[in-house]
């Protein structure tokens, strides 16, 4: 019986081999590709789901360590049109592409656990940014015997730019038992659109702004076969054009705060608080780049692909070309199993866009239809993604014949 087995699984993966990639194969397609993922570098959703919550801020200073707290999300769905003819594929692709973090420095952790001594001042500090670009790509691939090589230009628009350009929170507590807190924040959001703000009537020039202040980048693919199944790989993402920001909406405030907690005759005063705010919307003249990112690697296939093994290496910009680029690392190791092209399922782990992630996913293709589906750990630190503190999926459909 054993040797039944072991024979049937031997005829499978030569026949995935020999006839895999022409069953699953579909010439046309639509497709659709819906990720998302949530991160945070304190708390599980365990965390939350007990009889009792207890938010132990020893535990989370510590998990924490010097980066603070910091919490994000991203996404990025898409819809593709697919043509696949004779070793060309041709496909255009339109999606949305949105990300970012709120970041609390540790010293408010430090606050909350420590305290703090009479007349000391202790100062907080907090940043974020938000992205949302939406774009239209050309997806041109041709495969040859000795190469594959793939040219991806992309017409992007910035909807929205957002950074916390400034928080700061000072605490003092004074020997007469005042408690004195003085803040100020300052946040800065800009847009492709013309005007500062956005409604029905204007909704046809708003769709023009979007248009005409787009950027342009470009990626560049190459697939070069070695021996015995091996491949080197290349991938390049530069930005050519950059988008223009023609709109911003300034905000700018400060808070102080004032009671004496020890003082009998003051304390039953009412706080002394002052909270002062001011928001300015005006046109601007920027520009903005989406990322740039380099990478090349090996790939190892057995039996055509039904097994595949990759790494990649190389650096991403964020923010390419301008004085507040942060250039970092990037890699990404994965491997693949798929028996005649209909049922499959990879493994994946990486450090792209300054995020670690570790991905699961299967494949189900019944030829005209194929479903894909995984779940990924995501994490700012190496430590929070592989406990559990940010996670994430995708859904991609696709249906052609």
């Amino acid at each position: 019986m054993k040797k039944i087995i072991a024979c049937l699984i031997v005829l499978a993966a030569f026949a995935s081999a020999a006839f895999g990639e022409s069953i699953g194969k579909r010439f046309v397609e639509i497709r659709t590709d819906i990720p998302v993922g949530v991160y945070n570098n304190a708390f599980t959703p365990g965390d939350f789901f007990k009889p009792e919550v207890v938010i132990d801020f020893a535990k989370i200073r510590s998990d924490i360590g010097n980066k603070g707290l910091v919490a994000g999300f991203e996404t990025k769905p898409a819809l593709e049109l697919n043509f696949n003819l004779l070793g060309v594929h041709v496909g255009f692709l339109s999606g949305l592409e949105s990300y970012g973090n709120l970041n609390i420095g540790k010293d408010l952790f430090d606050f909350i656990v420590d305290g703090n001594q009479l007349n000391e001042e202790i100062s907080f500090t907090a940043g974020g940014f938000f992205d949302s670009y939406a774009y239209e790509s050309l997806d041109v691939k041709v495969e040859t015997k000795k190469f594959t090589v793939g040219i991806t230009p992309s017409v992007f628009t910035p909807v929205e730019h957002a950074e916390v350009t400034h928080a700061n929170l000072k605490v003092v507590n004074d020997e007469d038992g005042t408690f004195n807190i003085d803040g100020s924040f300052g946040v800065l959001v800009q847009s492709a659109y013309s005007d500062a703000s956005i409604n029905q009537q204007q909704y046809t020039s708003n769709l023009a702004d979007l248009v005409n202040n787009g950027g342009l980048d470009l990626g560049v693919s190459l697939k070069y076969p070695l021996i015995l199944g091996l491949k080197l790989n290349g991938a390049l993402q530069l930005p050519l054009l950059p988008a223009k920001l023609k709109s911003e909406v300034r905000s700018e405030g400060t808070i102080s705060y004032k009671q004496n907690f020890l003082d009998s005759s003051k304390s039953d005063e009412s706080p002394l608080v002052n909270w002062n705010s001011d928001m300015v919307a005006a046109p601007c003249v920027a520009t903005i780049n989406r990322p740039l990112s380099a990478m090349a690697g090996v790939e190892w296939s057995i039996l055509k692909e039904s097994i595949r093994l990759r790494g990649d290496a190389g650096i991403g910009v964020k923010y390419p070309f301008s004085s507040n680029q942060i250039v970092y690392p990037q890699y990404k190791v994965s491997a693949l199993a798929k028996a005649l092209n209909i049922v499959g399922a990879e493994l994946s782990t990486e450090y792209t866009k300054q995020m670690f992630k570790h991905e699961a996913q299967v494949m189900l293709n019944i030829r005209l239809t194929e479903l894909d589906v995984g779940l990924s750990l995501y994490g700012s630190d190496l430590k929070s993604s592989l406990t559990g503190k940010g996670f994430g999926g995708f859904v991609t459909f696709c249906m052609g014949f």
